[in-house]
């Protein structure tokens, strides 16, 4: 199977050329009004009959079908990519966003390929890069894998998943005032993994 690197690379390069900030997206996934404590809550669609992620793992079990539910859960759990993400701030505009899989599964994002994207005038500008060091707090831990797997986030989910952390780092950063702020990275970001899930590469 082609690396996990590779498959974000390709999804990227296939689908990930324009955005639309003029009009609004109904894509668009934005994190809903903070609650009583503060936080902000995920606005996820509802779960899709077809996982595409999970039919990217290598070599399904054929016992899987028989198997309760909870086990599904958990081989799926383990078996979840380590995805990456950083924003990257240095004073100007516009912010970028850099994902990367953590292939060897052992915290070292920076080992692996990285997908740089810049929205900008309605493109998302992605670029492909050797490698990117995380620094932290963005290096210290994934913002998808296996916890979200059993907090019962779907394969399906992953692109508003993604685009909702997206939002809500940039907002928490302070580097915005308004998730609206948000909405070129969060377009981009809910496009590339669109694209991933709906043409994962050949399993050679």
């Amino acid at each position: 199977m082609r690396g996990a690197a590779v498959i974000l690379v390709a999804a990227v390069l296939a689908a990930c050329q324009q955005t639309q900030d003029a009009a609004p997206d109904p894509a668009v996934t934005t994190p809903e009004a903070p609650s009583a404590d503060g936080s902000a809550a995920l606005s996820l669609p509802q779960p899709q009959p077809n996982d595409a992620l999970t039919n990217q793992l290598p070599t399904p079990d054929p016992t899987l079908a028989l198997r309760s539910d909870e086990q599904r859960i958990a081989l799926a759990a383990a078996q979840a990519p380590l995805i990456y993400m950083a924003i990257q701030e240095d004073g100007t505009r516009p912010l970028s966003i850099i994902f990367a899989i953590d292939e060897s599964r052992d915290g070292t994002p920076q080992n692996d390929p990285a997908i740089r994207l810049t929205p900008d005038g309605g493109a998302c500008n992605p670029q492909t890069m050797r490698s990117y060091s995380f620094p932290s707090p963005f290096g210290d831990a994934p913002v998808f894998g296996s916890d979200q797997v059993l907090q019962g986030v779907r394969a399906d989910q992953l692109p508003a998943f993604m685009a909702v952390r997206v939002s809500e780092t940039i907002l928490d950063m302070g580097l915005v005032e308004t998730l609206e702020e948000t909405r070129p990275q969060n377009i981009c970001t809910r496009k590339m993994w669109d694209a991933q899930l709906a043409n994962p590469p050949d399993q050679g």
